[in-house]
Order: structure tokens, then C-alpha cells, then sequence
């Protein structure tokens, strides 16, 4: 069930990743970025941001647009 929707350029930062998905229950993140796919360090650094028992989900605009 999608808990929250939220737009911002910055992806994905400490407050999203650790606070909003603990008070929210939140055991998935969903990032769309069309850039950072083909970027496997950026990737890398997206699912470090992540608080445990959370996983993060990059997709292209096409693919997330599908899975919202």
C-alpha cells in the first residue's frame, strides 16, 4: 500500500530515508530517476541511505509511473 508520495529533486536524504519511513512503517522506497540507473555509484550510495529492513527501488520515469 503506498503510504506516501513525495516529490523532490534530491532523491533521497536522512530524514526521508530513516525518520519518515520509521514513523510511517515504511518497508519500501520507490526513487524514479531516469539518470541515476545508469550511475552505479550513485545507485551504491542510494541503498546505503536506507535505514535496515527498508529497501530502496530506482526506476525509470516510464517504469515508476507503472508501478505507482
Amino acid at each position: 500500500m503506498i503510504q506516501m508520495i513525495r516529490v523532490d529533486y534530491r532523491l533521497l536524504h536522512g530524514q526521508v530515508a530513516v525518520s519518515w519511513t520509521s514513523a510511517l512503517g515504511a518497508d519500501c522506497i520507490l526513487l524514479m530517476s531516469d539518470t541515476a540507473l545508469n550511475d552505479k555509484l550513485r545507485l551504491r550510495a542510494l541503498s546505503l541511505a536506507r535505514r535496515e529492513g527498508c529497501k530502496v527501488v530506482v526506476k525509470n520515469t516510464e517504469a515508476a509511473v507503472k508501478a505507482l
